[in-house]
C-alpha cells in the first residue's frame, strides 16, 4: 500500500529506480522502502530470510507476521517486500480512472510524490508471480484504505498478477511466538556448533525425543553433557533442527522446553 518515503519528485523516484531499488530477486532484490525511510514507531522491524539469505524490512508487525508464514510454506521460493506499483505515472492513470485520489504526499513540496507499494510479491516454485498485501480487520472499515487497495488491485489486475489481501489478525498467535523463538536459528552458527558435530547430535535428540518420555529440556541436558557442549547449546540445536524442516512440530501449540516435545515427522536425513 501507498507508504510515506523521503521526499520524492518524479525525476528522483526515476533516479532511485534507476539505481536498482525495487528490483532484482532473491538476496539481490532491493526493497523500495526500509525502515530507514519512515520515521521509527516501534512497529517496523527487520529479519534474515531463510529463502532470500538478505534482511528483509517490514513496517509492520503485520507484516512481520505474514513473512513468518510465508517462511514456513514450502511452494514459495521468493519473497520481496515492498513492492513498488511502477511507476507513478501509472498508478496515477489507474487512480484517475477509478475516480480516487491518487496517494500524496504531507510533505511541504508541491512537486512531492508517493510510490505505492505492495508489501509482498512473491514467486511460487513453478515461477508463477503473485502479489499479497497485508491489513488488519479494523484496516478495512477505513474508507481511504479501501480506496488504496482498490487502486492496487486494479494496478495488478492490468498486468494479469493475482494479487489478495492476507489478514494479519488472522495468523495464529501461537506461530508467531514460536517464529520468533526459532527463526533466528535457522542458519548454523559454527562458533556454537560445527557442520561436523551436528549429525551426531541430531541422531542423539530425535531418538531421545522420539522416546517421549522426558521433557525436552532435561534431554538438550543431558545432551550438553554427553557432548561436552556449552549450556544451552543444544536447545539452539533443537530450534535449528525445526527451523530446517528437519523435524515438523505443531506450530500452532506454543513451543515450551519444560514439555515432552511432540514430533510430527522427522525427516530421512539432516541437511545443513
Amino acid at each position: 500500500m501507498a507508504k510515506r518515503k523521503r521526499i520524492l519528485t518524479v525525476q528522483s523516484a526515476n533516479e532511485q529506480w534507476k539505481s536498482g531499488c525495487g528490483q532484482g530477486t532473491g538476496k539481490d532484490y532491493q526493497p523500495w522502502l526500509t525502515i530507514h525511510d519512515l520515521g521509527s514507531d516501534g512497529l517496523s522491524s527487520r529479519s534474515p530470510g531463510w529463502k532470500s539469505q538478505r534482511v528483509h524490512h517490514f513496517l509492520s508487525q503485520g507484516e512481520l507476521k505474514v513473512f513468518y508464514w510465508l517462511e514456513c510454506c514450502p511452494e514459495i521460493m521468493d519473497i520481496r517486500e515492498q513492492y513498488p506499483l511502477w511507476s507513478y505515472e501509472n498508478t496515477q492513470k489507474v487512480a484517475d480512472s477509478l475516480g480516487i485520489r491518487h496517494p500524496t504526499s504531507t510533505r511541504a513540496k508541491s512537486d512531492a510524490i508517493v510510490v505505492m507499494t505492495s508489501d509482498f510479491h512473491l514467486t511460487a516454485q513453478d515461477g508463477t508471480n503473485f502479489v499479497r498485501t497485508v491489513k488488519t480487520k479494523s484496516d478495512l472499515l477505513k474508507l481511504r484504505t479501501i480506496q488504496k487497495l482498490q487502486i492496487e488491485q486494479q494496478y495488478w489486475l492490468e498486468r494479469d498478477v493475482n494479487w489478495k489481501i492476507v489478514i494479519a489478525d488472522e495468523i495464529p498467535s501461537q506461530f508467531v511466538i514460536n517464529m520468533k523463538f526459532l527463526h533466528s536459528a535457522f542458519t548454523l552458527d559454527e562458533k556454537i556448533v560445527t557442520k561436523d558435530q551436528i549429525a551426531e547430535i541430531a541422531d542423539f535428540l530425535t531418538q531421545a525425543v522420539l522416546k517421549k518420555n522426558l521433557p525436552l529440556r532435561d534431554i538438550t541436558i543431558q545432551s550438553d553433557k554427553h557432548f561436552k557442549l556449552e549450556r544451552h547449546t543444544s536447545l539452539y540445536i533443537v530450534r535449528h533442527l525445526i527451523a530446517k524442516r528437519f523435524w515438523r512440530i505443531d506450530m500452532t501449540t506454543i513451543f515450551n522446553p519444560v514439555n515432552v516435545l511432540e514430533l510430527l515427522e522427522v525427516a530421512n536425513e539432516y541437511n545443513t
